[in-house]
């Protein structure tokens, strides 16, 4: 489901990227046409896998199904508040809602679907979707310092393609001091969601610290 949102992503008619994780993205190797098709095929795969989950029962991987069917479909709502926003200038409330569709919203079902399938409670759930959506978002601040601060042989993809898209970013809103102030916050905000569960949590909060360290 990832990989296919980054396809989908990369595309001529979306940011129109040349490279991805270091290489060519697939419709300059291909073609949009496969890169579509591509990214197709793999949501339709997730769902195919999902069904090999004989070990469950079927009412959890019905309700696994279920839900990440809908983490699709919200992260296609993403992707046309993105292309919508373009050359305008959004609030940060407007900015954090485009960025949890686009980018928590995968945080976030990579963290709920294990949570579905070893039925945590629903006060868990929430604690694990709070802590997703301001990891989420923090990690998008982060991302938006990289394209204007990073190196494109180090980051993997293109540096200052948000500018060149005329995007709109947490830097074109807030400056780069304020972009990091922001990060911290939601930093902040993910950190402390943790300490209200009772599991180890040592995990979460090293991903915490790779997000806003990390250098691509």
């Amino acid at each position: 489901m990832h990989t296919a949102s980054l396809i989908f992503d990369d595309l001529p008619s979306q940011d129109n990227a040349q490279i991805r994780r270091g290489r060519k993205t697939v419709h300059e190797v291909y073609s949009s046409a496969v890169a579509e098709l591509a990214g197709l095929f793999m949501t339709q795969r997730a769902v195919e896998e999902q069904t090999t989950l004989t070990q469950y029962d079927a009412e959890t991987v019905l309700e696994l199904i279920a839900y990440s069917t809908k983490i699709t479909q919200e992260m296609c709502k993403g992707q046309i508040i993105d292309l919508e926003s373009k050359g305008k200038r959004l609030t940060l409330a407007e900015l954090n809602q485009l960025c949890f569709y686009k980018t928590g919203i995968g945080f976030e079902a990579s963290i709920m679907m294990p949570a579905i399938l070893a039925k945590r409670d629903e006060e868990e759930r929430t604690i694990l979707r709070k802590f997703a959506y301001h990891a989420g978002i923090a990690f998008q601040v982060k991302d938006d310092l990289l394209d204007i601060e990073g190196d494109t042989a180090i980051l993997g993809k293109q540096a200052g393609i948000d500018k060149q898209n005329n995007s709109a970013t947490f830097v074109a809103i807030l400056g780069i001091e304020g972009a990091k102030k922001e990060m911290w916050n939601h930093y902040c905000e993910a950190f402390e969601s943790l300490q209200k569960l009772s599991v180890d949590t040592a995990f979460f909060e090293q991903f915490l610290h790779y997000i806003i360290n990390r250098k691509r």
